[in-house]
């Protein structure tokens, strides 16, 4: 389950600093809601098919990434207000 993730904040600092376009914005947008989508149903199948203590460490990683790309999330928020499924999307 872990896996580096391929959207960063630099992502969204070339953004600001129009280094990368909207669009191209928009890609790492949906690579980084798919990114957490899946680690979410993968959280859940070790929830189910792993030892207690397997799954407790695997959840302790997976909540320490996220508090990493909250920040993340909050920018694609931001910039891409008319994305509901970005609204729904919970770290």
């Amino acid at each position: 389950m872990s896996r580096k993730r391929h959207v960063t904040k630099h992502d969204i600092e070339m953004y600001l600093c129009e280094k990368i376009s909207k669009r191209k914005l928009g890609v790492l947008k949906d690579k980084f809601k798919k990114e957490i989508l899946l680690e979410k149903e993968e959280l859940e199948k070790y929830r189910q098919t792993y030892e207690k203590y397997v799954y407790e460490d695997e959840l302790k990683i997976y909540q320490e990434r996220n508090e990493k790309n909250i920040e993340i999330l909050d920018a694609f928020q931001k910039i891409f207000p008319e994305d509901v499924e970005l609204s729904k999307l919970s770290i």
